[in-house]
């Protein structure tokens, strides 16, 4: 049915909005089941923009949401220029997601997860759900390692778990296996990638070490350009 919607000449008919709403809706409750589809996510935001009537907060929140959890870097920006300010400051659930993506972009990884526990709190239950569900838990720091895979071949262990607020070593390797070549004892190996091996970036400053967040949001930033060409 979305596909369909989507593939359509007529999507942008204000009768799609009810089944996109839906579609929001159920992967913010299961993301396995219903994965993430930019494309529907910015339609539905984009019907809302020529149908203001029409439009409802909760499935704005929940389509920037979406795109900053599971979305590329740049996906979140596009959902949050079609949504007009005035829908943003009178919400203070649009005021922390718009915090948290600040966070994330600066590279406080700790902050950007406090904003999204935040969120855990909010009135709106769709919200509050996607915000504590573990789906969104491991997205958010899967994502982070796969940043500072970017920026580091080794960093130590005692940072990763202050960034990624995590418990243990085996934590890290869960979360990531794909991009962490080893998560033992006091240092994380990530794997080898065009980014870690030219730049032969490493942290091994223990329980004092810290991150080069210019380094970090530098990678950041050519990569959404990147991404934006």
């Amino acid at each position: 049915m979305v596909s369909d919607i989507l593939q359509s000449t007529d999507c942008y008919n204000p009768a799609n909005i009810a089944a996109l709403e839906s579609y929001v809706a159920s992967q913010a409750s299961d993301i396995k089941s219903n994965p993430y589809n930019f494309e529907a996510n910015r339609t539905l935001v984009k019907l809302y923009q020529f149908f203001p009537e029409n439009s409802k907060v909760e499935y704005q929140l929940l389509a920037t949401l979406l795109s900053l959890i599971f979305g590329s870097e740049t996906d979140v920006g596009a959902i949050l220029c079609l949504i007009p300010e005035s829908v943003k400051s009178d919400s203070e659930d649009f005021t922390t997601v718009m915090t948290a993506a600040e966070n994330r972009d600066s590279c406080l990884f700790p902050n950007f997860i406090d904003a999204i526990e935040a969120l855990g709190s909010s009135n709106l239950s769709s919200v509050a759900s996607l915000a504590k569900s573990q789906s969104t838990k491991d997205a958010t720091r899967s994502s982070m390692l796969q940043t500072l895979s970017l920026a580091y071949k080794t960093i130590s262990t005692a940072n990763v778990l202050k960034q990624l607020k995590l418990g243990s070593a085996d934590e890290i390797k869960a979360l990531a296996a794909d991009v962490v070549e080893s998560a033992g004892g006091s240092v994380v190996t990530f794997a080898d990638n065009e980014e870690n091996t030219s730049r032969k970036k490493s942290d091994t400053g223990g329980q004092t070490g810290s991150l080069d967040y210019a380094s970090v949001r530098s990678l950041i930033t050519s990569k959404v350009v990147a991404t934006a060409e």
